[in-house]
């Protein structure tokens, strides 16, 4: 029996995650249309809940965290490849790219005034607390940065055609 050195043991295991061999070739891109639909709606489901009833304050919440974090794994499988990547990019993907952040900006920007304001006419309306108003804020910037993550994703995969053999 031959012994090996520790680093080839963990090299070994490593091996047999399967992860090395998976990571050799390029990242197979798909339109990820439902996954980022689906982070969309409930962070906004999430987002509306926690600042609209005070009694689901927390479940809203914890649906937003949950949109997020779905949200932060679109830019790693969806159709964009990324900014600074190793990955060649033609003339189409760069135009898709800067069309689908453009828009996405565009909404973010919009929503980033237009929920500061709601959350402002809302607190004044309502006689929130200091806290309530800062949590508040929170679940608007959680929100945005869902849409940061998942928006660009979700507008590139639906303005990309369907190909026949494409499983959402």
């Amino acid at each position: 029996m031959s012994r090996k050195p520790f680093a080839q043991r963990l090299d070994d295991s490593v091996r047999w995650t399967g992860i090395p061999d998976a990571v050799i070739g390029p990242p197979r891109r798909r339109p990820q249309r439902w996954w980022s639909t689906l982070a969309i709606v409930a962070a906004t489901v999430g987002l509306v809940a926690a600042i609209g009833w005070p009694a689901l304050r927390w479940p809203g919440y914890a649906v937003l965290v949950v949109a997020f974090s779905i949200a932060n794994f679109m830019p790693m499988f969806g159709p964009l490849k990324p900014w600074a990547g190793t990955e060649p990019i033609d003339e189409r993907e760069r135009a898709g790219r800067a069309r689908a952040f453009l828009i996405a900006l565009s909404v973010i920007s919009f929503v980033a005034v237009f929920g500061l304001w709601t959350i402002v006419a809302m607190s004044t309306l309502g006689d929130w607390s200091a806290a309530t108003l800062r949590l508040s804020i929170v679940d608007l910037a959680f929100y945005i940065a869902a849409l940061y993550s998942a928006l660009p994703t979700c507008i590139a995969s639906w303005a990309e055609r369907r190909l026949p053999d494409e499983e959402d």
